[in-house]
Parts: structure tokens; sequence; C-alpha cells
């Protein structure tokens, strides 16, 4: 490597620069033409065209004083990478192309552009980088004055206005325009503008749909009941089509919320998230704040009774954003939707089960364990959400009949596989079972000598 970038340097110091690029450019289209031939399926590494003499020309401009020249060239890899880069799976072509970035980049921080015009090159590489190749650089930690910062924020402004007459890079996609927002806010604060970001998030807000950058910004700023206005309204425009920005934004509610120890409210909201989305993780921030307001054992019975026949707490024809999912024991949150609220084949086994281990009650465990073998479908579909293991594991000490049968199924399934991996991981179940039944005869034998 070395002596290549020496030989570069000699040929540069011989050669007119814009021969080198011309000669940079024919290497560039050699090496495409060989990344077109190239099988990155099969190909483990050793045949990845070699970027190296790129990234060494590369090197040598910019050492002998030609970093405006790299600029170009920076656009070039970067718009000839996302061509093929959906097939570079394993990101070997993207890695060596990131190399040769790495040194644009610096060439970008010593070339005669305006600091405004380096940031508006730098955001325009960014977002060419769909498959995130770029490594991280300190581009944008450097020590530009709030002149500059105000100079890129407004064209960044101008051409944020301009997107609707004209079609432009910068604005392909929503991920795009909102990367460029954020530019956008950052460089209104680093210019002493602050008062700017929050009339501009609102814009976008409407615009986009992006609430939760709003609700963080009034957060910062302090104005909680406006936050809490635009939480409401995110959550309820975004909830059906955009799901988890509206989660994200019932999360800051919820944090909201427990921060100021509202803990009734919160209770209602996480029982209501449940309802929404029954699973262990909800069942658990159900229990939390339940247990605060000392509410847990009817709001724990409501929801068994739902997974159990799919009875709601709550009448399913009165339910609007003004009831209460919990009449009598909760308030309203003004988020309750009927059809938010998730249909469910009852008894949902999976999930009894997985509350049974939670709270480490075997019988119920074995209850509806019974109950799901019986059950072959739902057996079939509940495998993957309730690990056998952890049945087994629950229920050994006061049912290890069960706790072998389900060790034994689980060693055999692995033995059938007849493979090295598979041996290693049956023996772990083999190991449990000998274990057991050693504390079976341990047992018996306390017993008899108690007896005697």
């Amino acid at each position: 490597m070395l002596g290549r970038y020496l030989r570069a340097r000699q040929n540069l110091a011989s050669e007119n620069p814009e021969e080198i690029i011309v000669g940079l450019y024919s290497e560039l289209d050699e090496l495409w033409r060989e990344t077109g031939g190239y099988d990155f399926w099969s190909s483990e590494g050793e045949d990845v065209p070699d970027f190296s003499d790129v990234q060494v020309r590369l090197e040598s401009l910019l050492d002998s004083g030609h970093p405006d020249e790299l600029l170009d060239i920076g656009k070039e890899l970067m718009d000839r990478y996302d061509g093929i880069a959906e097939y570079d799976e394993e990101g070997e072509i993207g890695t060596k192309i990131s190399s040769c970035m790495d040194v644009v980049f610096r060439a970008l921080s010593q070339s005669s552009l305006p600091a405004h015009e380096k940031m508006l090159y730098a955001l325009e590489i960014e977002l060419k980088d769909n498959y995130n190749i770029l490594n991280e650089h300190l581009f944008w930690k450097e020590d530009f004055t709030p002149e500059e910062w105000m100079l890129f924020a407004e064209a960044l402004k101008f051409r944020l206005k301009d997107t609707e007459k004209v079609k432009n890079l910068l604005y392909d996609s929503s991920w795009e325009r909102d990367y460029v927002v954020d530019r956008l806010i950052g460089a209104l604060k680093k210019a002493g503008l602050s008062e700017e970001v929050i009339p501009i998030c609102e814009l976008e807000a409407e615009r986009t749909g992006n609430y939760l950058r709003l609700v963080r910004e009034l957060l910062n700023s302090g104005q909680k009941e406006k936050a809490e206005k635009w939480i409401y309204r995110g959550i309820k425009e975004s909830r059906e089509d955009k799901p988890g920005p509206a989660y994200e934004l019932l999360q800051i509610l919820l944090e909201i919320k427990e921060n100021e120890g509202n803990w009734l409210f919160v209770a209602a909201l996480e029982t209501e998230n449940f309802f929404k989305f029954p699973h262990l993780t909800s069942y658990i921030g159900m229990g939390k704040a339940a247990r605060k307001i000392g509410r847990w054992q009817e709001i724990r019975e409501a929801a068994l009774q739902y997974l159990r026949n799919g009875e709601l707490p709550a009448s399913k024809a009165k339910i609007t954003e003004e009831t209460s999912i919990f009449p009598g024991i909760l308030p309203k949150t003004g988020l309750l939707k009927v059809d938010s609220l998730r249909k469910i084949k009852p008894p949902v086994l999976d999930l009894l089960i997985q509350i049974a281990i939670q709270e480490n009650d075997a019988e119920e465990v074995v209850r509806w364990y019974e109950e799901l073998k019986k059950s072959k479908g739902e057996a079939e579909r509940s495998r993957n959400s309730v690990s056998e293991n952890e049945i087994a594991n629950a229920v050994k000490s006061k049912y290890p009949e069960i706790a072998i049968e389900l060790w034994k199924k689980l060693a055999e399934d692995l033995i059938s596989e007849t493979k090295v991996s598979s041996y290693e991981a049956a023996s772990v179940y083999l190991r449990k079972i000998k274990q057991t039944l050693e504390a079976i005869e341990k047992k018996k034998s306390g017993k008899l000598i108690s007896g005697s």
C-alpha cells in the first residue's frame, strides 16, 4: 500500500492532476465491470474487486494539495455503489467504498468551498448512503461559526420550500426529508436561532406526521402541556398507519405521568395497552402501575378473564374515547378506541402459560399446558411463543413427571437431527432428566427414613 502511494505521488509530480483524475475514472469503470461479474452469493471474499488503488490515488491527490478534485469522485462512488448495493449483502464492496469515502471527507474539510457549501455537500453524500456504509466522520463536529450555520440553515429552508415546485435529491422519500429537517434544526440551534425550531417542527408534523420530533422539542423547551396535546393528536392520527411512532408517543406520555406521580392515569394507559396488545410485557407493565394504586387484584382478574373467555371489563358496545377501559376503577384516558382492542381467540393459551410461569404458579402452568396439548393446531402455533423448556423448569418441583416428559421430547427431537451440535444441545436436557430423577429418589429416601 505504501509503495503504491509513493508511486502515485511521483506520478502526480510529473503528470497533470487532470490526467490522474481521468485515469482514476477509467479505473473505476474497470472495477465496476469486475463488480458486474462478481458472484455476490458464492464468493468468499478472495475475488472481491480491489479498490485499494483507487484509495491510494485519492490519498495521493489529497496530500498533493488537490482536495477539491476529490469531491465529484466521492459523489460518483456513492452513485455507483447505490446501483449494486442490494446485491452486496455481506457489505464487502461497501466496506471498500467506505474507506475511499473516508479520504473524501478529509478532502471536504480541506477544500476551498465555503463552510455552508461543505455542509450541503456532506448532507448530499449522507443522503446517498441508503445502505449505511459510511463510517462515522468528524465533519459535523468541526468548529463552524454561528454565521456559517445560519447560511446552511437558510439554504435548507429555501430547498424545503422549493420541494413542491422542483423534484430535489434531498426529498425523494420521507426519511430523507426527516433527515434534512433534523440537520436544519441542529443548524438553527448552533446559529443561535432556537426560536425557529418549534414552528418548523409544527409545520413538519402537519405535513409529514413526524410528531415525535415536535414533542421532544416541546418537552426540551419546558412546554409540557403543549407537548401532551400534540402527543394525543399524534397517537390518534398515526396509530392505524404508523403504529411504531404512535407507541413511542404513548411511552413518552407514560413517562410524563410517571414523573408527575399520576399512577392512576398510568395504570389506565397501561391497562388499555394490555387490552390492545395482550403480551407478557404489557401485562407486567400493567401490573407495576396497578400495584402502585392498590388495584392489582381486580385488574389482574379482569385481564385473566379476558384471556380465558374474551370478556372485556367494559362493555364493548359502549367503548368510546370518553369511556374507561375499567369503569369504576380507572379513569378515561381519551385514547380508547373500540376497534383498537386486539381481537383474540380465547383462551389465549400461550400467554396464560407465560403469565403463570412469570407468577411462579405451577398449578396454572400445568392447567393451561394440558389444555394446550388437547388443541393440536393451537399447540403448534404456541410452540414459537412458549418455551417447553421454560414450562418444564416452572413445574419440575411440583410436577417432575411433566418436566421429564417435556425434556425427553426436546432431547429426542434434537437427537433425530443427527448433528453434533444437536447432540450437545440434547445432552443439556438429558442431564436435567437425570438430576430430576435423582431428586425424586432422594425425596423418596428421605420419606422412608423419616417414616421408619
